[in-house]
């Protein structure tokens, strides 16, 4: 099972507020592999490409001097 965060943590939309953070780039990791993908590789997909995403985030609100906001780490079971 691959959840957003762990039970103890909020998940996040992203800014666009169309879809969660995860959600969002558990998609876009299914579109651009088209094959055969295990539930580790996607994991380990989003990990990297939802961390990107507050990164990003928190350098733009930082920029703007807006404090940044806590972010969180998919997770497998």
């Amino acid at each position: 099972m691959l959840a957003a965060c762990r039970g103890h943590e909020p998940a996040a939309w992203r800014k666009q507020r169309d879809l969660s953070v995860l959600t969002y780039y558990l998609v876009e990791t299914l579109l651009r592999n088209p094959g055969t993908l295990t539930l580790e590789q996607a994991y380990d997909e989003c990990v990297s490409t939802v961390q990107a995403y507050f990164e990003q985030l928190n350098h733009m609100r930082r920029t703007a001097g807006k404090p940044p906001v806590s972010g969180h780490r998919p997770y497998m079971v």
